[in-house]
């Protein structure tokens, strides 16, 4: 919800990721158990995907968040440290221990302008879904973030396969296509 909360801010304002002097998720409790381990230099990509420090100064300098922001390259780059140091997760208070939302994206700007949003639902929860556009966009991305290079143009073919899944005989055709 705090990526989505800053999309949403990305698409609504004019916010350099320069520009921002603090972003404060405020989470319940679980989140902050979850997702609020600060940034360390040494991030291991299982530690990274975990770090709201590091996935929210992504997602505020590139817009979202994909496979090629946990290569090494990407965990060691100075400006996403930098960044991911004016980033903080904190508890605001809700009382259900399970609770996963809501949660709030509060962005100060260096000219001292807030910016603030709060996200009531998970994205791709029943409540707030994926779009159609956003799913293939999603597969995409993770279709191009293969190890093994996958043709784009077979994406496209898979998405078609997939929106008539139920009525294959035989769901090899379909895996066979992710098979470099």
């Amino acid at each position: 919800a705090g990526i989505d909360g800053i999309q949403r801010l990305l698409a609504t304002e004019r916010i350099e990721a320069d520009e921002v002097e603090r972003l404060t998720l405020m989470v319940p409790p679980l989140v902050h158990r979850l997702v609020g381990r600060p940034y360390r230099e040494d991030m291991t990509v299982s530690y990274a995907r975990l770090c709201f420090q590091y996935v929210g100064a992504v997602a505020l300098r590139f817009g979202t968040v994909d496979v090629a922001d946990f290569r090494p390259e990407r965990l060691a780059d100075p400006g996403l440290r930098d960044l991911s140091r004016r980033i903080e997760v904190v508890v605001d208070g809700n009382p259900d221990p399970n609770a996963l939302v809501p949660q709030t994206v509060r962005v100060r700007l260096r000219g001292g302008a807030v910016r603030e949003i709060s996200v009531e639902h998970m994205l791709g929860s029943p409540m707030n879904p994926l779009s159609q556009a956003q799913r293939e966009d999603k597969f995409r991305r993770a279709w191009s973030g293969a190890v093994r290079s996958l043709a784009p143009e077979t994406a496209d073919r898979a998405i078609a396969m997939a929106a008539r899944l139920q009525e294959l005989d035989d769901v090899r055709a379909f895996v066979r296509l992710a098979i470099p």
